[in-house]
């Protein structure tokens, strides 16, 4: 998905966007939830440097949608983050060029992400920590770095030199780990099973751009999912997903974080091969799955590569389907969501599906 600042300096800013912005939003996924007989329990707040709302159906309400924001909290500080000194990637990243013991978990999961840099010809990539430094987009340093920094920092990136054995992750000397296009759909996976544990019956758990739909909706219908209209305002809707049970939704879009300098927009979903912000074409991803992590790195992967060239990388993942939305409005929907996917928004068409 997207890469997701947490530095400490940014808690302060978080903190005043949640008091400003109601939870129900998330990055351009909106859930519209019929009201049902039994209202879930719901706690909303901060985890991995984003708004997370958790809404859960069945006994222990409470106390299970507290545990995910725990968890997810918990994840972060010890796994994920690339700024918490103690996290398993920050220890990666400050010894980089030396083996470093870590758990089963993120072991494991970057086992998975080099798998995914690997089918999707490295336009997803988790070594563009360097990069995402030096652009710093959406943060107080953003700027356009000259060619040589980007080349500089370009040559760090190369998902080939990261080495997993066991619990022990390397890699090489310079080079600097970003999970955040990917994190917030793994997180998603791990609170699946969380609510496994807790014997949840439905739940509707968001992190940042990233939707975990668990169990089914409580009123019957198919779960209604809206995808942000990346041209309108925050609550406009470009059009409606219905979906089934058991399924992660994410989206990357170029509204989320960018700035413009001479009426280029420079977008925070930087290309691992240019060093520069994606320019494919695409404006908005959204992709669905049954994986969080694999829904998250498709929709980073796909908005760097483009349409056409998404097509055949999402047919080598196993039930993995799109909505592409173009920057001339056009809106293209994969097979398997064809007849799931609603448009709303006014201006724009509906494209030939490849």
């Amino acid at each position: 998905m997207t890469h997701t600042r947490n530095h400490p300096r940014w808690g302060a800013i978080v903190s005043a966007v949640i008091a400003a912005v109601c939870t129900a939003l998330v990055a351009g996924l909106l859930i519209y939830d019929a009201v049902c007989v039994r209202a879930p329990a719901v706690q909303s707040g901060t985890a991995m440097g984003t708004v997370v709302t958790a809404k859960v159906w069945g006994p222990s309400g409470d106390q299970t949608a507290r545990a995910v924001l725990d968890r997810l909290a918990a994840l972060d500080k010890n796994c994920l983050s690339a700024y918490e000194g103690d996290s398993d990637i920050a220890r990666i990243n400050q010894n980089a060029g030396s083996s470093v013991k870590v758990s089963s978990y993120t072991a494991e999961l970057l086992s998975h992400l080099i798998q995914a840099a690997s089918q999707t010809d490295g336009a997803f990539d988790p070594t563009v920590g360097a990069l995402v430094q030096l652009w710093d987009i959406g943060g107080p340093d953003e700027r356009i770095p000259s060619a040589s920094e980007i080349d500089g920092a370009r040559g760090s990136v190369d998902w080939r030199q990261v080495q997993v054995h066991s619990d022990s992750v390397q890699i090489r000397k310079g080079q600097s780990l970003d999970t955040g296009a990917a994190g917030k759909g793994a997180a998603c996976d791990e609170i699946r099973e969380l609510l496994q544990t807790q014997n949840a019956e439905s739940a509707v758990i968001s992190v940042g751009g990233s939707i975990l739909l668990y169990g089914k909706n409580p009123e019957g219908d198919p779960w209604s999912v809206g995808i942000r209209d990346p041209r309108g305002e925050s609550s406009d809707r470009l059009g409606t997903l219905e979906l089934g049970a058991d399924l992660c939704i994410s989206t990357s879009g170029d509204y989320e974080r960018y700035f413009e300098r001479d009426g280029i927009r420079y977008c925070h979903i930087l290309d691992p091969r240019t060093g520069c912000p994606a320019r494919s074409g695409l404006i908005s991803v959204t992709v669905v799955s049954s994986s969080g992590v694999i829904s998250d790195v498709l929709s980073t992967a796909c908005f760097v590569l483009g349409y056409e060239r998404s097509l055949p990388v999402l047919e080598s993942f196993d039930n993995a389907q799109a909505v592409f939305v173009t920057d001339s409005r056009e809106v293209y929907v994969t097979p398997g969501l064809a007849d799931h996917f609603t448009l709303a928004a006014a201006g724009y068409t509906m494209g030939a599906s490849s």
